[in-house]
């Protein structure tokens, strides 16, 4: 799920929030990877997007999925978001 807020004041660039619960996704090294690879893919992608706050939540169970897999989820979400 993608959160998108507004922003009171003027910033140059967008900005990323992620919530990754440890009720869906138990194994510590697993959320950190999952947060990893968003910070990377919205680094990648940042120039795109405009200038508001993205808040990434999980919001179910979470079956290992490849890394690969994640950072396409990931980057559907971010290509959503519109100016």
């Amino acid at each position: 799920m993608l959160h998108i807020g507004p922003r009171p004041e003027a910033s140059a660039k967008a900005r990323l929030g992620l919530v990754v619960a440890k009720k869906f996704i138990r194994q510590a090294v697993r959320r950190n990877t999952i947060k990893r690879i968003a910070r990377e893919q919205f680094r990648l992608h940042c120039a795109a997007l405009p200038k508001r706050d993205l808040i990434i939540r999980l919001m179910g169970k979470f079956d290992g999925m490849p890394r690969e897999e994640i950072a396409i989820e990931i980057v559907g979400l971010l290509k959503k978001v519109r100016p």
